[in-house]
């Protein structure tokens, strides 16, 4: 017998199949469309869902069904996701469908599909399996917690989606509602056939219903397409059109509130949605006053279309249109706004641009016209003025009418080249008939226009009959700009300034049509005038002229009122010596001055043979002119400081490395007074140093006999110039020295006549002083005394560095309590006296030396007693020894005598020897020593002290040992004359 359920549940699933697909294939081919492709899917998987559950049915056997509802779970758990998809975007939501949502949104249902396909492992999608009691081709499913998980979620993703359809069915225009409506519907049909299945109530026993209910659920969204046009109109086009519009769109509802606005119309309220929408529109629309008024009361216009104006004075378009229901009743209007403001302003500027070119032609200084075909079709009245007629009696009429006769031709010719597009000169210079028959001189200025649609000829004509004199003037202005140019170029490239100064005064002459120029230097210091240039006849007696500094001079008095001097008669005038002023031809000057930077640097003398007024142009392009000299003799100067400087720079560095290079004083100093000669010309120069109340000289540079003056000193107490030094500490010239102090006439000083002295100070402490000398009076200057002081810090820092450096060496060798050689510095002398012995094999002796029982002295008078006694012993040695003998402070009270040439003791085995000192040994030396101490008084605070001394004698023996080894043998020697009762001397032999 046929099962008839069976059948009819195979047939409606074979049917769900096919109706899926025709669905998907017809949403896939109409994808463009937001929300088709999503459709499209949904479709596929209700299509793999109800396929594979007909291969289910009619398979046999437990493997293949299980088999077979794997992948039903593909289809199953997919459709909930791809639902909502779909409802996100019908719904205009598609903003949640980021990347990341969609991804969170499919984990469960891609986790239930793996837990599917693996469930004999873990069993949590099914727990077991039996076969249906009744039916033996329904196979049984017992779920485990997957199902309810994988259940669970697809339940709350359809009541999800079927929320947001409610919403946009109540939301969304009325043209969306059918196809949102039939969603829903749709949606809720699968959601109850769902919820039959797995509650198990359904007339189908335990057959899943679900892919029936998708063939159920495809009636609502068959009507939906054919009625409602559901793969054709979609509502996400709103926010593909209008929210992409640059004008602004604005939604007012029936309530007169807003209900929707786009991004422009957002922008420009500058308000957010949420705080707009729902709001009263003639609150929201109060920056257009027009669009306030009209929504405050229900609009009696249904649509209109105005040109209205914002608060901020900017202008739009506003269209306003009703939004109409299915039964054609209004439920709101639509505003759509248009920002106009830069339209009207280029209306505007247009307009005012026309009122402008009426403007410029009817107020030209020049003449236009316009001529098509020969004939006059405008011109303006300064034209119609320049030929003497009216502008009616000039247009309509050839313009070859009003052309002087012998230009008519060329005029004419000129026209057809051009007009045949022939290359032809756009300016050009011709004339005009004036109606008083007189001849005009004009310039054309012509070029090719459209006037009507058709070409014409644009003429400007100006009215030539001042260009003769215009043409003169400027000549004359590009004559005086081209010397001026000359004068700035020669300002500003001559290195030479000699040069330079000759060819400005070339050109300011030529520029002024003057018979003579003279251009002066000023000397700040002297107070004279030096000639530098001359222009004109005179101008080689003029710069060989001298200048006396008491003389009347034009420089010095318009360098004095800093401005321009006009001279009308150079024989009646105060600047001027008469007998100066015969020696040139100039009855009249213009004197200039030339200053740059506040400097007074000199004047420039523009001179005429006769009498001649100066105009103010004439004297405005004078300053011109003498600005431009005066920078360039302000550069020269500034160069020359410039170079100057470093030159004294580079010398004052070269003195401080010689400074640096060497301790040596006289080197230092002869260094120093080289490089000082480099800056500071002199003849000779000294550096004396300051001891007690004299300079003694200690450096010289430039005299013929230097070894006699080295040392020489000066009493600084008598009247001389080193007494001003010392006592001012400032730097001293004198012009001519022997009329200021009689020493200067006698030798070693009767060369000198010009002096200048400047201290030696280090640490504000004078030390002495430099002197520079010359043969020729009035040498030295303050310029000169500034460069000197600056080497004499060079010369205090070398005196300084050397006294320091003899300082640093004596404290290095000298034992600071007795004034003799310390230990280190004795070895070292020691030890070379010891090889030079050895090389030459010489005798050499050491005597050890320590005073007897100084501890008693110390603790009876106390250590500064026992100071003055060490003092005293080591006078007595160092005063009794020979110049080439050595005598240190070996340790505490113990000395160590050195004796060189010198035998330990005199024997007559001893080998012969060629010294003058035969006979004389260490021995006798320390016995002399012992001798001399014994019999010392030492006077002190405490009284009178006498000490004794015990002594060690050991001479170099002729295997040549160490010298560690004879202060040894000497030390051994002075322990034996301590244990033979002290104050003797003990000679070192092989015995002790």
């Amino acid at each position: 017998m046929i099962d008839w359920q069976f059948s009819l549940y195979a047939i409606t699933l074979l049917f769900t199949a096919i109706f899926a697909a025709l669905i998907s294939y017809f949403a896939w081919q109409r994808r463009g469309t937001t929300g088709r492709r999503t459709l499209a899917y949904l479709m596929l998987a209700i299509l793999i869902w109800a396929i594979t559950n007909l291969f289910e049915l009619i398979a046999s056997g437990e493997s293949y069904k299980i088999s077979w509802s794997k992948i039903t779970y593909i289809g199953i758990h997919s459709t909930p996701p791809l639902f909502l998809i779909l409802a996100l975007q019908y719904s205009q939501r598609e903003r949640w469908l980021r990347r990341r949502n969609i991804v969170l949104l499919w984990v469960i249902p891609i986790i239930i599909v793996v837990l599917a396909a693996t469930n004999e492992y873990h069993h949590l999608i099914w727990a077991d399996f039996s076969w249906h009691p009744t039916d033996s081709s329904v196979l049984v499913y017992h779920y485990g917690p997957g199902f309810w998980l994988g259940a669970g979620y697809g339940y709350l993703l359809f009541l999800f989606s079927a929320g947001i359809l409610v919403w946009a069915a109540l939301n969304l225009p009325a043209i969306y509602r059918g196809q949102v409506t039939s969603m829903l519907l749709a949606s809720l049909i699968l959601l109850i056939g769902n919820i039959l299945y797995v509650t198990k109530s359904t007339l189908l026993s335990d057959r899943e219903i679900i892919p029936i209910t998708f063939l159920i659920a495809g009636i609502p969204i068959t009507w939906s397409i054919f009625r409602h046009q559901l793969l054709d109109i979609t509502p996400i086009a709103r926010s593909k059109l209008v929210d992409i519009m640059r004008d602004a769109v604005i939604v007012v509802d029936h309530q007169l509130r807003i209900g929707d606005l786009n991004p422009a119309a957002q922008s420009l309220l500058t308000t957010a949605p949420n705080q707009t929408i729902g709001q009263p529109a003639y609150k929201v629309l109060g920056r257009w006053p027009y669009l306030e008024s009209h929504f405050r009361a229900q609009p009696n216009k249904l649509s209109e279309t105005e040109t209205i104006q914002d608060k901020r004075g900017n202008w739009y378009e506003a269209q306003i249109s009703p939004l109409r229901g299915q039964r054609e009743q209004i439920e709101g209007w639509l505003i759509a706004l248009k920002d106009i403001t830069q339209q009207r302003e280029l209306e505007a500027a247009l307009r005012a641009s026309e009122e402008l070119y009426r403007n410029v032609t009817e107020t030209a200084n020049d003449g236009i016209v316009i001529i098509q075909e020969n004939i006059v079709k405008y011109c303006n009245p300064q034209l119609a003025c320049m030929i003497g007629y009216h502008v009616d009696e000039i247009i309509g009429k050839p313009f070859m009418e009003f052309i002087a006769p012998d230009q008519a031709l060329k005029i004419q010719e000129r026209h057809n080249r051009r007009v045949e597009g022939e290359p032809e000169p756009s300016r050009y210079e011709s004339e005009v008939r004036h109606s008083s028959g007189q001849i005009v001189p004009v310039e054309f200025n012509v070029s090719i226009m459209e006037y009507n649609g058709e070409p014409a000829i644009l003429a400007i004509v100006r009215d030539h009959t001042e260009k003769s004199q215009a043409e003169k003037e400027l000549y004359e202005y590009t004559r005086q700009q081209i010397l001026l140019n000359d004068i700035i170029q020669a300002a500003i490239q001559t290195t030479e300034i000699d040069t330079a100064l000759q060819i400005l005064a070339d050109r300011l002459g030529e520029l002024f049509y003057a018979d003579g120029c003279i251009i002066t230097l000023w000397d700040p210091i002297e107070e004279v005038v030096i000639p530098a240039a001359a222009y004109g006849a005179s101008s080689k007696d003029f710069t060989n002229s001298k200048f006396d500094p008491e003389e009347p001079s034009v420089t010095k008095a318009v360098l004095q009122q800093e401005r321009p001097i006009i001279i009308e008669d150079t024989y009646n005038t105060p600047h001027l010596d008469p007998k100066r002023a015969a020696e040139f031809s100039a009855k009249s000057l213009l004197a200039l001055p030339l200053i740059a930077n506040n400097q007074k640097l000199g004047g420039a003398l523009i001179a005429f043979n006769e009498p001649h007024t100066f105009t103010d142009e004439e004297v405005y392009l004078g300053e011109q002119a003498s600005r431009q000299i005066s920078l360039a003799v302000l550069k020269d100067r500034l160069l020359d400081t410039a170079r100057q400087r470093a030159r004294e720079a580079e010398t004052l560095r070269q003195a401080g490395a010689a400074v640096a290079a060497t301790l040596q004083l006289d080197e230092a100093i002869e260094r120093i007074l080289e490089q000082l000669h480099e800056v500071v010309p002199y003849d000779s120069a000294s550096v004396q140093l300051l001891r007690d109340d004299e300079l003694e000289i200690v450096g010289l540079h430039g005299f013929d006999d230097p070894d006699k003056l080295l040392g020489m000193s000066f009493p600084i107490t008598e009247d001389n110039p080193n007494r001003v030094i010392i006592q001012t500490r400032q730097s001293h010239i004198i012009k001519d020295a022997p009329k200021v102090h009689s020493t200067f006439n006698e030798a070693p000083h009767n060369h000198i006549r010009g002096w200048l002295g400047v201290p030696l100070i280090v640490q504000d402490r004078i030390n002495g002083m430099l002197a520079l000398d010359s043969h020729q009076p009035d040498r030295f200057n303050s310029e000169h005394a500034r460069l000197a002081t600056a080497f004499a810090a060079q010369v205090a820092i070398a005196l300084e560095n050397a006294r320091l450096y003899e300082e640093a060496r004596r404290l290095a060798i000298i034992d600071p309590l007795t004034g003799i050689y310390n230990r280190r510095h004795f070895m070292a002398l020691a030890l070379q006296e010891h090889q030079r012995a050895r090389r030459y094999e010489r005798p050499l002796s050491i005597i050890m030396i320590d005073i007897d029982h100084f501890k008693r002295v110390n603790d009876t008078y106390g250590h500064l007693i026992g100071d003055q006694v060490l003092r005293t012993v080591a006078s007595s040695i160092h005063d009794n020894l020979r110049e080439t003998d050595f005598v240190g402070r070996y340790g505490g009270e113990e000395f160590v005598v050195l004796l060189p040439e010198t035998p330990g003791t005199v024997q007559p085995t001893d080998p012969p020897a060629d010294n003058p000192n035969d006979g004389f040994s260490a021995k006798l030396v320390a016995q002399r020593l012992c001798k001399l101490i014994q019999n010392t008084t030492i006077q002190t605070e405490e009284g009178t002290i006498q000490v004794t001394v015990s002594l060690g004698v050991a001479g170099q023996s002729w295997d040549f040992i160490d010298i560690e080894t004879l202060l040894d043998r000497a030390d051994t020697a002075l322990y034996v004359a301590k244990q033979r009762g002290r104050n003797q001397v003990a000679v070192w032999s092989d015995s002790m």
